[in-house]
């Protein structure tokens, strides 16, 4: 196993049989659309990961490259389809709590830490879910900007 998401789903599966937390997605019958809003989670975060290294290795001018260029859409393509996919909600599934939260939240707000997106204004759905979410315990204590 060697996708975080796929390990924690294994442990579950595993050895949570008798947890509550049953899956980290909360609804079997919506489990293939919610692996694709994974998918392209961790797509948009991967993107996001190669212009930082391209970046940080000082390549000049690596914006003129395609490969780059195609990261760089890859990343704007992915928050707009997380955008409009969310909608105008605070979670997936009302009073639900999951690994799809926990997963887009992170991405956004480390869009913003990392300086991918100056703000999330262009992503209205995505900025109201960060905003009513980011005062849980679990985003609060975490956040990017918090040191040690």
């Amino acid at each position: 196993l060697i996708e975080s998401d796929i390990i924690c789903e294994y442990l579950i599966d595993s050895h949570g049989k008798n947890s509550t937390l049953k899956s980290f997605f909360p609804k079997s019958d919506q489990k293939y659309q919610d692996q694709k809003r994974l998918a392209i989670m961790n797509g948009t975060m991967s993107a996001g990961v190669k212009l930082i290294r391209a970046k940080r290795s000082e390549i000049p001018n690596f914006e003129n490259y395609a490969m780059f260029r195609q990261e760089k859409e890859t990343f704007r393509v992915g928050l707009a389809w997380l955008n409009e996919d969310l909608g105008n909600r605070a979670a997936y599934y009302e009073g639900q709590f999951s690994l799809l939260e926990i997963t887009l939240m992170c991405l956004s707000e480390w869009a913003i830490f990392r300086e991918m997106v100056p703000s999330l204004n262009d992503y209205p759905h995505l900025l109201n879910f960060v905003e009513q979410n980011k005062a849980r315990p679990c985003f609060a204590k975490t956040h990017p900007t918090i040191t040690g």
